[in-house]
């Protein structure tokens, strides 16, 4: 939950900076958004060189298209689109190879939840945790993806739907969904009677 006005505010005046032919600039959107990027492209990719590749793509594609983008409203959102749409060919093109190859299974772009990433009052509750980790865990992978968005980057429905080319409703959509199985899960597990999503 990093999202802040400030942050948006600096973040804007960065690429208004790029937008000037500055590559401090550039190098500072970089360094202030990278952490982010890279927990969330290493989870779908599950690769940390294929996420720092992904990252340097959609930084040095920025960069060449800066004039041709122009003026962006939430350069947070705005990346973490290029981001997903280059992961996205990324893992299309994984799955054509390994088609070809007689080895592909299903195809669904799968992003994980681990215990240490579940934000909860008390840090030393690791049962409470790992038990909240399985419950996300279980949700389907679009539900998931908003969840991330929407509680880990602290971004808003619009950008989230942005991020990824649904519409706004379908976000809010996916987002009630799934806090009603995650609320439904915990209740049938508080009466011993937990099963799976």
């Amino acid at each position: 939950m990093h999202n802040s006005s400030h942050q948006q505010d600096e973040l804007h005046q960065c690429w208004n900076r790029v937008l000037q032919n500055d590559t401090q600039a550039l190098q500072a959107l970089h360094a202030a958004l990278y952490p982010a990027m890279h927990h969330y492209a290493a989870k779908l990719l599950k690769d940390d060189t294929s996420a720092d590749d992904a990252i340097q793509e959609v930084f040095v594609k920025m960069w060449q298209q800066r004039q041709r983008i122009g003026n962006i409203q939430h350069v947070k959102g705005y990346v973490y689109t290029l981001l997903r749409r280059h992961i996205l060919n990324v893992l299309r093109s994984q799955k054509t190879r390994l088609f070809h190859l007689g080895q592909w299974g299903s195809h669904e772009v799968q992003l994980e939840f681990s215990p240490e990433e579940v934000l909860m009052q008390q840090d030393s509750d690791r049962e409470k945790k790992q038990a909240v980790s399985r419950a996300l865990n279980q949700l389907p992978a679009r539900q998931r993806e908003v969840l991330y968005f929407r509680f880990y980057e602290a971004l808003d429905y619009a950008q989230i739907a942005g991020i990824m080319g649904i519409n706004y409703q379908s976000v809010v959509n996916l987002s009630f969904k799934a806090i009603q199985q995650l609320k439904q899960w915990f209740a049938d597990a508080d009466s011993g009677r937990a099963k799976k999503i």
